[in-house]
């Protein structure tokens, strides 16, 4: 029982910070009165212009061998997700991973957004509603066992993001720049044990990301990512080399359709 406990925290962890650095930023189609750019679904994926759908082709390295993720994400007309469906392949010495699934997001009401997301058998195996405000900032998200509250500064420049649960306290903070990019992030955790993780952004002159720089809090440890791109006619990226501490990690690859 200890261990179990032990795996569902880290879990737990994963979850949580993995939530807040991917949803952090999804936004609505309602942008009136806002002071700070909120950015789309396409514009988080590197794409320009009225992107329909894309299907990337992303080969991981690691120690163990090289796994394959075949993501294909179909996008509204205004930039947001609809459907996002993934593959993932991986065979190493000790095992074999072939999964898929698929999340579907949709509109509940004007304030609400539900993603459910199923494996390839039908079966759901996560559920995610997230709450957002007039101008389409996210208020609340609930997932299985992790809620995120999230406030604003007046100029939508800060965000701070709390969740607490029995013995785990999280609270993170998040600065954009004008352009409503993240620029800073800063994660503090208590639990078994504490975590402090601050990540720092850079962008390109197309606005995608260019580099990312972590750095553990505690230890000073730093992780130094950095992107390279190759782009379409429209400015769309259609190859992202993801380089970590000099090594690449990773190389995707993509098809793009866009709306006529």
């Amino acid at each position: 029982r200890p261990m179990n406990f032990f795996v569902n925290f880290l879990n737990y962890m994963k979850q949580l910070l993995f939530t807040i650095i991917i949803l952090a930023t999804f936004v609505a189609c309602d942008k009136e009165a806002e002071v700070v750019p909120l950015i789309t679904n396409v514009q988080e994926n590197q794409l320009n212009g009225k992107v329909k759908q894309m299907t990337e082709t992303k080969e991981l390295y690691n120690l163990l061998g090289t796994s394959t993720l075949t993501t294909t994400y179909y996008f509204d007309e205004k930039g947001f997700y609809k459907i996002v469906e993934e593959h993932l392949f991986s065979i190493s010495e000790n095992d074999t991973v072939d999964e898929r699934r698929t999340k579907v997001c949709t509109f509940k009401d004007p304030m609400t957004i539900e993603e459910v997301t199923t494996n390839q058998n039908g079966e759901q195996i996560d559920f995610i509603t997230k709450k957002i405000d007039k101008k389409g900032r996210v208020l609340r998200i609930k997932a299985p066992r992790v809620k995120l509250y999230f406030t604003y500064n007046k100029e939508g420049t800060k965000a701070t993001v709390t969740s607490k649960r029995s013995m785990i306290e999280f609270k993170g903070e998040i600065t954009y720049d004008a352009k409503g990019r993240m620029i800073v992030e800063e994660n503090r955790m208590r639990a078994l044990f504490n975590t402090a993780a601050r990540t720092a952004y850079t962008y390109n002159d197309k606005g995608f990301e260019a580099t990312k720089v972590i750095e553990d809090l505690d230890s000073k440890v730093e992780t130094n990512i950095y992107y390279e791109y190759q782009y379409d006619a429209y400015g769309s990226a259609i190859e992202v080399k993801e380089y970590k501490n000099g090594k690449l990690e990773s190389v995707a690859k993509r098809t793009i359709e866009y709306y006529k």
